[in-house]
């Protein structure tokens, strides 16, 4: 939370802050998230659950990204939860936030809307579903991939 800490207040245009330098915590120094693997696009991409609390705090509104793209759909009852949870967080750190809905893999348009979207939002980012056993987690991952970041 240090990190969380040090980003806020550079993010209020304070130069430096004197606080003892703690190492940032990276998503890489994970093996997995709590709710399921993560996969790496590229650099400046990934493929993620959706972080628990500790998660969030230590690898998502650290600095280390600029945006979060949520593919869980408002529409969805169990879905608005979350949705609300990570949207009061990620404006709380000022990391953007970006929710195209992904139901189903056979959801053409939602696919287009996604994958036409990606090259307009702020790198690094990381885009998720609620956990990944969700079906649409390998085809979104296949179609990410397949595109030239």
């Amino acid at each position: 939370r240090v990190n969380v800490f040090r980003k806020i207040v550079k993010d209020m245009g304070a130069k430096s802050v004197s606080l003892q330098k703690e190492k940032l915590r990276h998503i890489e120094d994970l093996s997995s998230f709590e709710r399921g693997k993560y996969i790496k696009i590229n650099s400046q991409v990934y493929l993620i659950p959706f972080p628990t609390d500790e998660e969030f705090f230590g690898y998502i509104v650290n600095g280390q990204f600029a945006s979060v793209i949520s593919l869980l759909d408002p529409q969805n009852p169990s879905d608005t939860i979350w949705i609300t949870r990570e949207k009061n967080i990620l404006l709380r750190y000022g990391v953007h936030y970006v929710n195209l809905p992904v139901s189903d893999e056979t959801n053409k348009n939602a696919i287009k809307i996604l994958l036409d979207s990606l090259p307009k939002i702020k790198k690094p980012y990381v885009i998720h579903k609620y956990n990944s056993e969700d079906p649409i987690y390998a085809l979104i991952v296949n179609k990410i991939s397949s595109l030239k970041h």
